[in-house]
């Protein structure tokens, strides 16, 4: 995956994934993606179990306390490597910014996707309700119908990027986005709520 790096330390041609073959000194991660990184395929579903041993194997080998003593490039890779390590296991373990990742792989430009008009109608409903709610128990019954949602939405998501079918994930992302942002809107009033009694 990573063969024929070119050693920054002493230019070298190495075959070695994290370390130079010549010198042995860290080398940057070059990868072309957060499943790359991992050595993981570019698929939604994730085995966690191998990708936090994958992590912990990765840390363990560029933990920049490794490095204190060593020269200042080798730090700045070490630090660089944990960077890239930290990011990309945060959005590989997240299934919504694994989602962005995967759609974005296949040449969506996510961020041009306009939200449907049934979604907004429905924030609409979903904002004056929670308007209006002024106690918990009113508040929890949105909370578990956006969750209901929004977990019907997740299995959805996993079935169309198992059938490869990226323009209907993409509405399901979409959707995704908005129970998530919406989501938090109602803990947050419920936590105003609690915080008053």
């Amino acid at each position: 995956m990573m063969n024929n790096l070119v050693c920054p330390h002493c230019s070298h041609s190495t075959i070695h994934e994290h370390f130079c073959s010549n010198c042995n000194k860290v080398i940057p991660i070059k990868a072309l993606s957060y499943f790359d990184v991992f050595q993981l395929s570019e698929n939604y579903n994730v085995d966690m179990k191998q990708l936090d041993t994958k992590l912990f194997e990765l840390q363990r080998c560029f933990h920049p306390d490794k490095f204190i003593n060593l020269s200042i490039r080798e730090q700045s890779i070490s630090l660089n490597n944990s960077a890239l390590i930290n990011q990309a296991y945060k959005v590989l373990k997240t299934p919504l910014l694994r989602a962005e990742c995967l759609l974005k792989l296949k040449g969506f430009d996510i961020d041009k996707e306009e939200v449907p008009q049934h979604l907004l109608l429905e924030s609409m409903e979903w904002r004056e309700s929670l308007e209006v709610s002024e106690d918990e128990r009113s508040i929890r019954q949105l909370l578990e119908e956006v969750s209901y949602k929004e977990n019907n939405a997740y299995k959805l998501l996993t079935e169309y990027f198992i059938k490869e079918l990226y323009n209907q994930a993409l509405s399901i992302y979409i959707e995704l986005k908005f129970y998530t942002r919406f989501k938090l809107e109602i803990i947050n009033k419920l936590d105003l709520i609690n915080d008053t009694i």
